[in-house]
């Protein structure tokens, strides 16, 4: 029997975003022959770290030192690794310099998550800078892929996918359970979002856009915490929303809210490959979405999603009105995407 390979998994942290849900659920797939490892870089939401706990994996929290980038490379090297495998710039910049410096040298291993204008500019330049030490780059969409100012050959475009197990089958019990938790009737009709309230993310254009739209009866649930919480709130009071908006914040179970929703929303700035946009639309939900990252591609036949230009607040909010009021039951067009090939496809570079 061969020795396992050994993967050190590496990301800036465990919050509530795409990048780390995808990772959470490759170490959930898991496969057979590789043993992972999971290094948190810096960043101090661990709204994730449970759920990774509780596969009973060695996690590694770089935070904890005094330097993330010290401890990363003493791990490295004591690790017998025969891959690193980093998701997002910051964790990326950081594992290829640990990993130049030990031996015997593992596979480098990047995944881009974003399209590289939503970063900051130093990020860039640092990402830039440092990606030619990688054996494989990997992007989420063909978008990504073009934005990275990298020669196209080195890019590979894994699509990648959900754990369909995960979601809610019962779609009626949510739908029930939304509105009792909302004190609305069970009639009412909700137009929801799912992401990290964030200026990439557009909150403020869709609140404007709701309130054009004058949905009298519908309700607007944004579900996702970040910096511009507070000034999101002012700016629905300002429009004069009240109670039709609701801000639910940080939600463990956002998959089992998102599926009491009768429309799913997500105007964004910038996207690489949401995965809350994947999981409405596998739970059947019709999507409206801009045409950001590779979001139009994930919408391309359109049977049951419209998408508006970025930041057209005018064409968003007539979406919004042109979304109707039919219940949303969980039984009409779905659009599925399965995260297995994506992690088999990832893993078979960990072999090579």
């Amino acid at each position: 029997m061969s020795d396992p390979i050994r993967v050190l998994i590496v990301i800036k942290g465990l919050g509530p975003g795409g990048a780390e849900r995808l990772v959470v659920d490759q170490l959930k797939h898991g496969s057979e022959g590789i043993e992972y490892e999971l290094f948190v870089c810096k960043e101090r939401v661990p709204n994730l770290l449970r759920e990774v706990e509780e596969l009973g994996l060695p996690i590694h929290l770089g935070y904890r030192g005094r330097s993330w980038l010290l401890s990363l490379r003493r791990i490295i090297a004591a690790g017998n690794f025969n891959a690193v495998h980093a998701h997002l710039p910051i964790a990326a910049v950081g594992a290829r310099l640990a990993v130049r410096t030990v031996r015997p040298r593992p596979k480098m291993i990047y995944t881009e998550h974003n399209r590289w204008p939503s970063y900051l500019l130093p990020t860039r330049m640092a990402n830039w800078a440092t990606i030619g030490l990688d054996d494989h780059d990997i992007a989420v969409s063909a978008d990504a892929a073009a934005s990275m100012r990298w020669p196209a050959t080195k890019v590979e475009v894994v699509t990648h996918g959900i754990d369909l197990d995960s979601l809610p089958s019962d779609i009626s019990a949510c739908r029930a359970n939304l509105r009792m938790e909302l004190d609305l009737p069970n009639s009412a009709h909700i137009i929801g979002t799912v992401a990290n309230l964030r200026r990439e993310k557009a909150q403020a254009h869709l609140l404007a856009a709701f309130a054009a739209a004058d949905l009298a009866d519908t309700t607007l649930v944004l579900v996702g915490q970040g910096p511009l919480e507070a000034d999101l709130k002012a700016e629905a009071d300002k429009l004069g929303l009240g109670n039709r908006v609701r801000f639910l914040g940080y939600r463990s179970d956002a998959t089992t809210v998102m599926a009491g929703f009768d429309v799913f929303t997500l105007p964004s700035a910038h996207e690489g490959r949401p995965v809350a946009l994947m999981e409405a639309m596998s739970l059947g939900l019709p999507v409206l979405v801009s045409d950001a990252g590779g979001m139009p591609d994930m919408v391309e036949d359109r049977v049951n999603g419209t998408v508006v230009p970025v930041g057209d607040v005018k064409a968003l909010s007539a979406a919004l009105a042109a979304a109707g009021t039919t219940p949303h039951d969980g039984q009409g067009w779905h659009k599925t995407f399965d995260g297995a090939t994506a992690f088999d496809a990832i893993t078979e570079h960990y072999q090579a």
